[in-house]
């Protein structure tokens, strides 16, 4: 079994975030990917594709993912559209990115790299499409306080198709320990 991380949107590989859960699941050696948002839509699957399909050694092995905010969105339309998940781990996540992103057309910080980018119409509109519910079990943490999604429609969203925790705190996770229990009981279940 191969686990794989998603980023979110304002930060890259390396992030914050993916220290703080390669730190709570040391065991589970999570292979940090890479998508830019910069890039569009079918662009950022096909680098997911071959990023996976590399670390599987092309092999038909089965993976997990976890993916926070647009990450999340990311681990859903993989599985969805590419090739479908054991699990995929959910944190805060963007449902709808063409609706949800439209507030950060133009100049972004990325908080990881301490670079600029620029994500566009042209960047936004390539999410049109790819808003489908894989058939991947689903676990979603949800933040009680979240400054950035509307939980209340990611929970609607998500009601009948997903496990949903809802947890103490803001969009950025701070301790990732929290979930190990809910975490390592889902992944031992499949294992068996």
């Amino acid at each position: 079994m191969k686990y794989f991380y998603l980023h979110g949107m304002h930060s890259s590989k390396g992030c914050d975030t993916y220290n703080l859960l390669s730190q709570a699941f040391s065991e589970l050696k999570i292979i940090d990917l890479e998508y830019f948002v910069d890039r569009n839509c079918s662009e950022n699957l096909d680098s997911l594709k071959t990023q996976i399909l590399e670390s599987l050694d092309y092999n038909k092995e089965d993976f997990i993912l976890f993916g926070n905010s647009l990450g999340a969105f990311y681990a859903l339309a993989y599985s969805a559209f590419i090739e479908s998940a054991k699990i995929c781990f959910l944190f805060n996540p963007v449902i709808n990115p063409h609706m949800q992103l439209e507030k950060y057309i133009g100049k972004n910080d990325n908080k990881t790299t301490n670079t600029t980018f620029i994500f566009s119409k042209e960047n936004l509109d390539s999410y049109k499409s790819f808003v489908k519910i894989p058939q991947s079990k689903l676990v979603v943490f949800l933040a009680d306080n979240d400054e950035l999604i509307d939980n209340q429609n990611s929970m609607e969203y998500f009601k009948n198709i997903a496990d949903i925790v809802m947890f103490y705190g803001k969009h950025k996770i701070q301790d990732f320990k929290q979930f190990r229990n809910r975490i390592l009981d889902e992944i031992n279940n499949i294992e068996k």
